[in-house]
């Protein structure tokens, strides 16, 4: 199918439409509103990391106004984790994130690390993952920013890999419109907890993860 002729799909329409409103929003957040936001979401977050078996996070490297990462790996750093973060490039790479100095801005000034590459594989090495994005449905459908990297990014995940992503409030949504290669998530991380998604389940049944 043509560029021309996918632009035309209703669902990519309808994905750009919710692209447009979130960010719309986003702009809106008064930033002490969003750093109570953030400090919620870390703690919680934070919890169901020492409910884990220490091992290797990947996770992006956040900007105004995503929701926040930093404070995040920085905990996991000090908690023995071993954390990989995007390099943004067309194909999926990966570099190990050591602290906040050890980066550099790249695409669109998003903060990458300044280490070598190690390719899209590397995302094999974690035990689970954390996604950026927009918003998600109740069964799971992230809508990302529309460049793909992360449904690109996502196949090379462990099968044991669960995907996590990060929002704020009013963006966990009853559907997100879905596409052959979308990849799924497994948990909403908001303020108030870190909710399991089930597939097939309405919304208020997923309960959180601890």
């Amino acid at each position: 199918m043509s560029r021309e002729r996918a632009a035309r799909r209703p669902e990519t329409t309808v994905k750009q439409a919710m692209r447009e409103h979130v960010l719309a929003t986003r702009a809106l957040i008064p930033p002490t509103q969003r750093a109570a936001w953030d400090r919620a979401r870390t703690d919680h977050l934070l919890t169901a990391l020492d409910e884990r078996a220490i091992g290797v996070l990947a996770c992006y490297l956040s900007i105004a106004p995503e929701p926040d990462t930093l404070a995040l790996l920085d905990a996991a750093l000090t908690r023995g984790w071993r954390v990989l973060a995007p390099k943004l490039r067309r194909r999926p790479d990966w570099a190990w994130y050591t602290g906040r100095e050890s980066t550099a801005p790249g695409w669109q000034e998003i903060p990458q690390p300044t280490g070598t590459g190690l390719g899209c594989e590397a995302l094999r090495e974690a035990d689970l993952v954390m996604v950026s994005a927009l918003a998600v449905g109740s069964t799971g459908i992230r809508l990302g920013v529309g460049g793909g990297w992360y449904d690109r990014a996502l196949r090379y995940r462990r099968p044991d890999a669960e995907a996590w992503a990060l929002l704020h409030p009013g963006e966990w949504v009853a559907r997100v419109p879905s596409m052959s290669h979308d990849a799924r998530v497994d948990a909403v991380c908001l303020p108030d907890a870190v909710h399991r998604i089930s597939s097939g389940r309405p919304k208020g049944s997923s309960g959180p993860v601890r």
